[in-house]
């Protein structure tokens, strides 16, 4: 009888924080080599102690995605003093704003519209909210699925098409980690930001936006956070970080008119 493999360990920092995962998963050790590149490291640094996790050998790709997904949520969550919001963001009008919505929304696709049309990509998958109001974008590789590629320009659709880290599914390939060199140059970017601006992505026949009042705002960020406040003083603190934050309904029919019409709210606001 064979022995199991040996598990490989990997470290990671972000805003002050570090993790060290474990595995002997091949499907899990091919996203944490490519799609947490930005934020490895060579160990933890001194006197910083990582939260440890263990993922299980799994032989389905995409279980091994959502696993480490999570792994990285949690991770997210355990970050002291912000919260971490399930959702993509970029900066635009010298004001930086997050996309919620569900996985499959088109919250990448809107932000390689977003950053053709002059906007700054910041991440698609999850960010960090501190009491102040600043960002944090946790700077993942960003992912996306082949049905999207349509959408997208032709020199664009080219150099993903290129990029050897997928899995193939039944709908179709799934990008899991795009580097800057498959993305015509978008690369995440995990400095502070100001957050301005909420936006609720849904999909609709026809584009358009509406203005989400402060209540709703702060719903819609609650029900998208990894770790939902429990307290009447941590739901306080999000709602002091939502403070000056804009919401808005994205009702989105194709990802072009949806990012015009983000930048033109934003610029009107």
């Amino acid at each position: 009888i064979a022995a199991p493999p040996l598990p490989t360990a990997f470290s990671f920092t972000f805003l002050g924080s570090a993790l060290r995962v474990a595995t002997a998963d091949p499907n899990a050790l091919r996203l944490l080599e490519t799609a947490f590149q930005p934020v490895r490291c060579a160990a933890a640094p001194p006197g910083m102690h990582p939260i440890s996790v263990r993922i299980p050998l799994s032989d389905d790709f995409a279980a091994a995605f959502y696993t480490v997904r999570d792994v990285f949520g949690s991770f997210c969550a355990q970050i002291a003093h912000r919260f971490a919001i399930y959702g993509g963001c970029a900066a635009a009008e010298n004001q930086a704003f997050g996309l919620l919505g569900d996985s499959t929304v088109g919250k990448t696709t809107l932000l390689l519209h977003l950053h053709r049309l002059g906007a700054r990509f910041l991440g698609d998958e999850s960010f960090l909210l501190a009491q102040d109001g600043t960002l944090n974008a946790f700077p993942r590789l960003p992912a996306l699925r082949e049905p999207a590629l349509p959408l997208l320009d032709p020199a664009l659709r080219e150099a993903i098409r290129s990029c050897p880290h997928y899995e193939r599914f039944p709908a179709g390939r799934l990008w899991f980690a795009l580097p800057a060199a498959h993305l015509l140059n978008v690369r995440p970017d995990g400095e502070p930001k100001r957050l301005a601006a909420v936006f609720v992505v849904e999909r609709a026949q026809t584009t358009h936006v509406e203005a989400l009042s402060p209540r709703d705002t702060l719903h819609a960020v609650v029900q998208r956070a990894y770790r939902k406040p429990k307290t009447l003083e941590s739901l306080a603190r999000m709602r002091r970080a939502l403070a000056d934050v804009r919401g808005y309904r994205l009702h989105l029919a194709e990802p072009q008119a949806g990012a015009r019409t983000v930048l033109e709210t934003l610029k009107c606001a």
